[in-house]
């Protein structure tokens, strides 16, 4: 057959294509699909390829799944499609990729579950190739293959839409791989399966709402490994996260603020301060002529001066 041919096919004679990742086609889109067709009729083809196994339907969708189904509901008799050579179910996959992800970016899971399926076929691991194969960022190829190692319960979660992908990287990233590395007799008290448990019940009940607040848990265990004097050692902060962990209603947040939260800040302050310093440095070291000194002079002065009010108000 030609590569391309342009035919009217009854939508009926069309099936979904199962290696097609989309999963879920939010309602008021196709409802507004749906009333433009009824009125315009199908103006860009769907494209299919012939299944050579002559199964039923016999037409196998590449493109198109949404005025597909938007012409079944309507009871078109016949719709617009290009018709393509018949891929191999590689292939069928990449083009899946290739088709969908330059439009609206696919579901997370449906995505991830349609990587898990290329590496299965093609036994390609490394992740430039990944990239490039599937058109897919690094950072978000690398969130996705996290996602494929989550328990099926968490995936059905993220792709319900109740837990977001983000959350889990974040739990894992600012949670379980610090206590795993610098609280390691916490991590073993309680396992991975329930630290997690803990933390996604947290979300589903509200405690937690953000990603945010979870990044503040990484600063707790931070100081609390470094008060223990290294990761063998017990630090009084031991049980906040203990709490944290074995009470689903005690918040990330509050915890951070009643005990980290002034040690951080002030490090933070301290960084900061020594930023200032080395780009005084760097200005007074560009400074060329005496005009250039003493305008980055001016500045440490009126600084001076700001700071020794601040410092006798607070000391008086």
């Amino acid at each position: 057959m030609k590569e391309k041919t342009l035919k009217l096919i009854p939508p009926t004679d069309i099936r979904k294509n199962d290696e097609n990742p989309r999963i879920h086609f939010p309602e008021w889109k196709m409802e507004s699909l749906a009333a433009s067709i009824d009125e315009e009729g199908v103006l860009v083809p769907v494209s299919v390829f012939k299944d050579p196994d002559n199964e039923t339907p016999p037409y196998v969708l590449i493109d198109g799944e949404r005025r597909w189904q938007c012409s079944l509901k309507l009871g078109l008799s016949k719709i617009p499609a290009i018709v393509e050579a018949p891929p191999d179910p590689t292939k069928n996959l990449l083009k899946m990729f290739h088709i969908h992800m330059v439009r609206d970016q696919w579901d997370d899971m449906p995505t991830a579950w349609a990587l898990q399926k290329l590496i299965e076929r093609t036994g390609e691991q490394n992740t430039e190739r990944l990239v490039e194969m599937t058109g897919l960022s690094k950072a978000r190829l690398k969130a996705l293959l996290f996602a494929t190692t989550l328990p099926s319960e968490y995936q059905q979660l993220i792709d319900s839409g109740e837990v977001p992908l983000n959350y889990f990287y974040e739990l894992r990233l600012h949670v379980i791989d610090p206590l795993k590395r610098e609280r390691p007799a916490i991590f073993q008290k309680f396992g991975e399966k329930r630290i997690l448990k803990s933390f996604v019940k947290k979300r589903l009940a509200n405690v937690t709402t953000d990603v945010i607040e979870l990044r503040r848990m990484r600063p707790i265990i931070k100081v609390a490994a470094v008060e223990a004097g290294g990761p063998k050692g017990t630090s009084d902060l031991d049980a906040v996260i203990e709490e944290l962990i074995s009470v689903r209603d005690r918040t990330i947040q509050e915890a951070y603020e009643n005990t980290v939260e002034m040690v951080v800040e002030a490090d933070k302050f301290s960084h900061q301060c020594q930023q200032l310093i080395d780009r005084f440095d760097r200005l007074m070291r560009k400074a060329t002529s005496e005009e250039d000194r003493q305008l980055v002079l001016e500045a440490i002065r009126r600084l001076q001066s700001q700071l020794n009010e601040r410092l006798e108000h607070f000391e008086a």
